[in-house]
């Protein structure tokens, strides 16, 4: 059975089957090509006109194709939300950003207080402003609240002793009436503070009181006394707002 190329029309001498069409793989990838420069086409139009053609992908002829409507390409609409990086005032290149978590953070790679390469973005916005680094006492306060709107109109530089103060100001500070299971004193502690946050089995009005009840619970923690001891450590959880601080 004698096998003829598609492409170059050479009788295939090699691996001779019926699916087999080109003699090369180089026949193979010319032929596959959009534009053929090597062969002439013959077919016919639509319209009954026979023509020639170099493409094998043409179907009208030249009468006809130019009735045929011509695709727009859709404009690429600019994209706002597009991040431009750019250069602080104190020399440091902000190259990324990204609005996942709490915050909106930014990359800045030789930043001193960066992790991982990233930092919050509000720190560089007032550091570029101020033209120095922030120190490690100082914090940025959002004035409407939100913390992702980071317009400079938005942003307060504040000690933190006075940020959190302005928080407590607002939400309030969690805290504790506590009964101390040493002496049966009644004190204040805040909640982040005490044993609840920090989940140990008891808060003591002072350290020669915790080390005490300590002592007590190692000989005796199974006793009912030192269940009601226990019990009794919490009197009453209530919230304090406080006046926020001068800056």
């Amino acid at each position: 059975m004698e096998l003829f190329c598609v492409n170059c029309g050479n009788e295939i001498t090699k691996d001779k089957s019926a699916k087999r069409k080109f003699c090369s793989r180089s026949c193979s990838a010319v032929y596959s090509l959009p534009r053929h420069t090597g062969k002439v086409f013959k077919k016919t139009c639509k319209c009954g006109k026979k023509f020639e053609s170099k493409t094998r992908n043409r179907v009208h002829c030249e009468n006809c194709a130019i009735y045929i409507p011509v695709r727009k390409r859709k404009k690429r609409v600019p994209n706002k939300n597009a991040f431009n990086p750019w250069i602080t005032s104190t020399g440091y290149f902000v190259d990324r950003r990204t609005t996942t978590g709490k915050y909106v953070k930014v990359r800045v790679r030789e930043h001193p207080n960066a992790r991982n390469g990233y930092i919050v973005e509000h720190r560089v916005l007032v550091e570029d402003k101020l033209g120095r680094i922030l120190e490690a006492h100082e914090a940025v306060h959002h004035i409407d609240g939100n913390r992702k709107n980071n317009n400079l109109s938005n942003l307060q530089l504040l000690t933190h002793a006075a940020h959190t103060s302005l928080h407590a100001c607002r939400h309030g500070v969690n805290m504790l009436l506590l009964k101390c299971p040493t002496c049966g004193i009644l004190f204040e502690r805040e909640r982040g503070k005490s044993h609840v946050s920090k989940r140990t089995l008891s808060s003591s009005c002072s350290i020669e009181c915790g080390h005490k009840f300590m002592w007590r619970l190692r000989k005796e923690r199974s006793s009912k006394e030192v269940q009601k001891l226990l019990a009794e450590n919490v009197v009453k959880e209530y919230k304090v707002f406080n006046k926020p601080l001068v800056t």
